[in-house]
């Protein structure tokens, strides 16, 4: 007997290791299942546009969240941050009624966007180091009024939460034993699944952890010190790796010190050293260890840093006919006709608009499509947030001048003309933003096909670049100040002199 059956073509796909389904991608290789490339660019569209609104329909709430809702099935950690945007429907009936978007959404809104970034996917084959709660014997939990604990095997803690925490959220304080738990009990069976980027001080006196765990809960870090002591951590951590030093906590100041030397060698800027030395000293004061960027030895080395400058670390500055010769080796740098478009429109912006790097490549201050405006022969340009913007939005403009030989204002046209004006970060590659790494290695290739040396340039070129051009044409302190939206008289050191 013959069993005969119609396949539907465009249905159909042959042997592959990356198959969509049910709206989902299932990749054999990673061993995983995430959000395809479509679901992403809707789910940080639709984010986006309730980020910059002040309102929403229920209508519009209940489709972000039934979105969002769908992908926190592989985007895990989503749920969390999931409940506020439920609670303000809550009472609502009509769908034409509005809902303000307050703060706290916008804060889990900002979150849900790292989340679809970093951990789009969910493994469906653990590997046997990966033991769940039942196999451990690990429980925890709290309660606002009862208090919190926890029971591994036959170990336990409990403790109760200062007053001033009494009106936190319950998904906070539910967080806190587990972040006791951890350091307690790290270095037994369960530690074999927990991440090696980030040191876990050893375990101290419970009241001790409470302590340190109000410190964490309490801080005062701005986001964006956060994002960078993030960022210090991770590349401290390449830095022990490649240099085959230990992970131990708290660290040395000889171990400091030598991370201060290499990162001088790499080219670092003596003030991103201290930003990066600064993040090791905070963990350690917020876990009560030793300080080592207190140490004589460290002070001694990041003065040393000030002092000097390594030949050919200092960045240069892309100037006008630097900017020329990019423009005109782009095409041997990029092959794609649209990147080759979006590039050339952030070379000219970044220089013309005294544009930061963060503010073109993904990243909290990232140009949306909707901070563009172009009116006739001049742009528009909101910056909703940006470096010490300090929450207050500040708007610049463009004017076209013909008598550039690449202006601007026409190359944003083009590029939008093939882009769209789909909601979401200005430049984009496959529906997501570009990332500063890949800007910064295209803007090296094109320099080589230009036949520059690439090393000294950086993505800050552009901005060094536009304060030294403009200071050579006569402009005044406050006309660059104002343009480069600086709030000191620290734009002096960008300026370049030829003998510089």
């Amino acid at each position: 007997m013959t069993l005969t059956s119609r396949l539907h073509r465009k249905k159909t796909v042959g042997p592959s290791n990356n198959v969509a389904f049910v709206g989902f991608e299932i990749d054999t290789i990673a061993e995983e299942v995430r959000l395809p490339a479509d679901k992403l660019l809707k789910c940080r569209q639709s984010i986006s546009q309730l980020l910059l609104a002040k309102s929403a329909t229920l209508r519009e709430l209940q489709s972000v969240i039934g979105l969002l809702n769908f992908a926190c099935t592989v985007v895990v950690p989503g749920r969390a941050f999931l409940r506020r945007l439920v609670d303000k429907t809550m009472g609502v009936h009509k769908p034409y009624h509005h809902i303000r978007v307050t703060t706290d959404i916008k804060q889990d809104l900002q979150m849900w966007l790292n989340f679809l970034s970093f951990f789009n996917g969910k493994s469906l084959f653990h590997t046997e180091m990966f033991l769940d709660a039942s196999t451990e014997h690990l429980y925890t939990d709290a309660a606002g009024a009862a208090g919190f604990g926890a029971v591994y095997k036959t170990h336990w803690f409990w403790g109760s939460f200062p007053p001033a925490w009494s009106e936190q959220n319950i998904t906070l304080l539910e967080l806190v034993p587990i972040t006791l738990a951890l350091e307690t009990w790290a270095g037994r069976a369960f530690s074999a699944t927990l991440p090696s980027g980030f040191p876990l001080p050893t375990a101290t006196r419970l009241d001790q952890l409470t302590e340190s765990a109000s410190q964490l809960l309490t801080t005062s870090l701005s986001p964006a010190s956060q994002a960078l002591y993030r960022r210090a951590w991770l590349i401290f951590h390449t830095f022990r790796e490649k240099f085959n030093i230990p992970n131990k906590f708290p660290v040395s100041d000889h171990v400091v010190f030598l991370y201060i030397t290499h990162l001088h060698q790499s080219g670092y800027a003596a003030s991103t050293i201290a930003s990066h030395v600064s993040a090791i000293g905070f963990v350690h004061k917020l876990n009560k260890q030793t300080d080592p960027s207190e140490s004589f030895l460290v002070k001694k080395t990041l003065v040393a840093v000030r002092k000097s400058r390594l030949p050919g670390a200092k960045r240069l500055p892309i100037t006008d006919d630097i900017l020329q010769r990019l423009l005109s080796s782009l095409h041997r740098a990029v092959g794609s006709s649209y990147q080759r478009c979006m590039y050339r429109s952030m070379f000219l912006l970044a220089f013309h608009a005294f544009l930061r790097v963060g503010e073109i490549t993904h990243s909290v201050h990232n140009l949306q499509v909707n901070s563009i405006q172009i009116l006739g022969s001049r742009v528009q340009i909101t910056f909703h947030s940006f470096k010490h913007s300090e929450g207050q939005a500040e708007t610049r403009f463009i004017d076209s001048n013909s008598r550039q030989p690449d202006c601007p204002i026409q190359a944003l046209k083009d590029y939008i003309a093939v882009r769209g004006n789909t909601p979401g970060p200005l430049y984009t590659v496959h529906g997501s933003a570009v990332t500063r790494r890949t800007f910064v290695q295209v803007l090296k290739d094109t320099l080589t096909h230009a036949g520059i040396p690439s090393h000294g340039f950086n993505s800050h070129s552009f901005r060094i670049g536009a304060a030294t051009t403009y200071a050579k044409n006569g402009a005044s302190d406050a006309q660059i100040r104002f343009l480069g939206r600086w709030k000191s008289d620290a734009f002096k050191v960008y300026i370049r002199s030829p003998q510089s």
